[in-house]
């Protein structure tokens, strides 16, 4: 029994480990996010158990483990798996530099989150010329990174600016990914924001009913991003004095994100904020 189980460690490990991340993802993509970390914190040991891991198996599990503490505001702990996860690629003999993209990218997510906009926009920048030299300008990865440098340029009210790019990255997620892909989404909703902050609410919520509607027929209804979404909309109604829908629309995104993510993250409390105050201002 213990020769088999060294063996499960040392000859198979990196199958393991690449096993669990796999089954870590495929249930953070349905918002089971206990039991993804379980699964991700299994992995991570079973690599840090075997000093002849392959590097790429270990910046894997490092980078899948942070995006999920990232997604369940453990910014520090993110920060620290992220840093470290760069530190092994750099330490690689044959480095991949649009993962290295990737991974800073990650780790920019982290900094905005945290308003600090300015080491963000760094790491943001730095991203993107990687993936621009690596891949060239028609590539999905440089599309993401268009679209991370233009989430911070609007939230640091640089909207016009931001618009733009987002409609870059969104003409290379369409040819390369379909209208309908994840990537398009997400600039879709990233947009939708701009235009609120541009006052465009009619473009806003044009743009935020087409994701609602593609995320609506692919996704579980317990999942998230439908919460993020209408979250997104009762922001326009809110916005275009509509309240008694924003209201209907942040009661729904509550329900559905604190039932996710649980009623302490960020986006479930944005959600209860603000449908309380709806609820305070009708009384």
């Amino acid at each position: 029994m213990n020769r088999a189980n060294h063996l499960d460690i040392s000859d198979n490990g990196s199958a393991r480990a690449r096993s669990m991340t796999t089954l870590g993802d495929a249930l953070s993509n349905v918002a089971e996010y206990a039991e993804a970390e379980h699964q991700y914190r299994k992995a991570l040991k079973i690599c840090e158990a075997q000093s002849s891991l392959d590097c790429s198996v270990l910046v894997s599990v490092l980078n899948s483990l942070a995006t999920l503490l990232t997604d369940c505001n453990e910014l520090d702990e993110a920060q620290q798996y992220y840093e470290r996860s760069i530190a092994t690629q750099r330490r690689s003999a044959d480095p991949d530099p649009v993962l290295m993209a990737t991974t800073l990218g990650y780790l920019a997510n982290v900094a905005r989150l945290r308003l600090d906009y300015t080491r963000a926009e760094i790491l943001y920048k730095q991203a993107l010329t990687i993936t621009r030299q690596t891949c060239g300008s028609n590539h999905i990865e440089t599309a993401k990174g268009l679209n991370n440098l233009a989430i911070l340029l609007s939230e640091k009210g640089d909207d016009v600016v931001a618009e733009a790019l987002f409609r870059r990255a969104l003409t290379v997620f369409d040819k390369a990914c379909g209208v309908e892909s994840y990537g398009s989404q997400c600039v879709h909703m990233n947009m939708a924001r701009t235009f609120i902050n541009l006052g465009d609410y009619k473009q806003a919520e044009k743009l935020a009913r087409k994701v609602l509607k593609w995320r609506g027929e692919s996704l579980a209804t317990n999942h998230p991003d439908l919460g993020y979404v209408k979250q997104l909309l009762g922001d326009v109604y809110s916005a275009k004095q509509e309240f008694k829908r924003a209201e209907t629309m942040y009661q729904m995104a509550f329900l559905e994100l604190s039932d996710a993510l649980g009623i302490d993250h960020p986006a479930s409390q944005y959600a209860l904020s603000r449908l309380n105050e709806l609820v305070a201002l009708r009384e």
